[in-house]
């Protein structure tokens, strides 16, 4: 015995009429991954009754099909939704006088190290904007550490965050390598005392000149 079919015309009398077309319609709704479809008579078992069984002494049946079509039943109309991609121009927000010193106030690193973190790098995004609005100027980067830890190596700490800065900028091939310098000054020049974490903080610093 086989599944019941998807779609099944059932008479509680036989088909006996073999001179006139007997019209079977019925609505199948598809759900997209059909093939084929196919005809015939199948014996199955149902609610456990048993149908398709074809009589006389042959035990098989012949099939007329004629005028088969396959309509939809509603016409689904495509709509289509324009999808808009808001484009964020970054902009210059102001301009920089020459000789003037600007903190990098965004300005992150990895503790103790060069490393630059994500959060820095929408400022200096919008100073690699300046430097590509005014190709030729010059530009000083100068790092700062607290004085937590020695010397020599706030100094080198500082110099290599200036550096890394640096790189970052030059990342964009439209900006001059010879036209940025580089210095660290360590714990030299403070903001602050020192005295205090916020203090600290603030000594922990990447400015920049334009010359």
């Amino acid at each position: 015995m086989l599944a019941p079919p998807e779609l099944k015309f059932v008479k509680e009398t036989k088909y006996t009429n073999k001179k006139d077309w007997e019209e079977l319609s019925m609505v199948y709704t598809a759900n997209g991954t059909e093939q084929w479809f196919t005809f015939g008579t199948f014996q199955y078992e149902e609610n456990e009754k048993e149908y398709g069984e074809v009589f006389g002494l042959s035990k098989y049946a012949h099939y007329y099909i004629d005028d088969v079509s396959i309509t939809p039943l509603v016409k689904e109309i495509l709509t289509i939704v324009p999808i808009v991609i808001e484009q964020k121009t970054q902009e210059v927000e102001k301009e920089f006088v020459s000789g003037e010193t600007y903190v990098l106030e965004n300005i992150q690193f990895e503790t103790g190290k060069s490393n630059l973190l994500k959060e820095s790098f929408s400022e200096l995004d919008n100073l690699i904007l300046y430097l590509l609005k005014h190709p030729n100027i010059k530009l000083k980067i100068v790092g700062h550490t607290d004085n937590i830890g020695s010397a020599t190596d706030n100094l080198k700490l500082s110099r290599e965050r200036a550096n890394a800065v640096k790189q970052y900028l030059t990342s964009n091939k439209a900006i001059k390598k010879e036209l940025i310098s580089i210095e660290g000054k360590g714990d030299t020049v403070p903001l602050n005392a020192n005295t205090t974490e916020v203090d600290r903080e603030k000594n922990r610093r990447v400015e920049f000149s334009f010359y």
